[in-house]
């Protein structure tokens, strides 16, 4: 309702859980100990996907995804929900290229989209001579 509020909408086409943990509540987006590691939320992927299905079934949302998920993770949704996932956003370019992810989706009838698709600067995986 705040994010429907926040963008003077009524209802929004598609809305996803970006990542499949959750933050621990409070006004920091990415609250951090002191050893600068992040607290994590204890709400499990599904509590918030059942959230998101009554948001649908209120008429708020039209289409729910998920972000970030992998295989194991996109098809518990999948297999427990009441709605079925839309779509999986995930980072995909030649230097990571999800091969099993897209086809886990296809097989499940998820939309498989790519974000960073020329590739992203920050990802620990790269070599110094990988292009940024």
């Amino acid at each position: 309702q705040k994010t429907l509020t926040d963008l003077q909408l009524e209802y929004l086409d598609l809305y996803l859980i970006h990542w499949p943990h959750g933050f621990e509540r409070g006004d920091v987006l990415f609250p951090r100990n002191e050893d600068g590691t992040v607290r994590y939320a204890d709400t499990h992927y599904m509590e918030s996907w059942v959230e998101m299905e009554k948001a649908v079934n209120d008429g708020l949302l039209r289409h729910i995804g998920l972000s970030n998920f992998n295989c194991r993770q996109m098809t518990e949704v999948h297999d427990k929900g009441t709605i079925k996932p839309a779509v999986n956003q995930c980072e995909c370019h030649a230097y990571l290229n999800q091969e099993q992810l897209a086809a886990a989706a296809k097989k499940l009838n998820v939309v498989f989209t790519a974000y960073s698709p020329l590739g992203s600067g920050d990802r620990p995986w790269a070599k110094p001579d990988d292009p940024k």
